[in-house]
């Protein structure tokens, strides 16, 4: 069996999507699997050690151990990861950690200057 994953993948500015299996982590996922939380968090010019996020929100996802969701992130142009768990709050487990996906700035790029080169065939 595979083990647990969560993968974080930027949809646009303000949106993710997040596909998780923690199955390898419950007996009998389908019917004794606690309630899993999503946290998220704003990792943004930091080595992440678990603890150290800029600030971070749990979305709580029911009892299923494989799933996917799509989550609103508040800021654009940060870097974002998420953890897989149970609980939440000060009770949060985590059970994977995610990779950490950069969301891109939502407004227009300021530079406007076009710079064309030529390839000799």
């Amino acid at each position: 069996m595979i083990g647990p994953f969560i993968y974080a993948i930027p949809k646009d500015p303000h949106w993710m999507f997040a596909w998780w299996n923690l199955e390898a982590c419950f007996a009998r996922p389908e019917t004794g699997a606690p309630l899993i939380t999503l946290r998220v968090h704003d990792v943004t010019d930091i080595l992440f050690d678990g603890t150290n996020s800029h600030f971070w929100f749990d979305k709580p996802v029911g009892g299923k151990a494989r799933g996917d969701w799509y989550i609103d992130v508040p800021y654009a142009k940060r870097v974002y990861l998420i953890e897989a768990g149970v609980g939440n709050g000060g009770d949060f487990q985590p059970l994977c950690r995610s990779n950490a996906a950069f969301f891109p700035p939502d407004w227009p790029c300021s530079e406007i200057a076009t710079h064309w080169t030529s390839i000799d065939v």
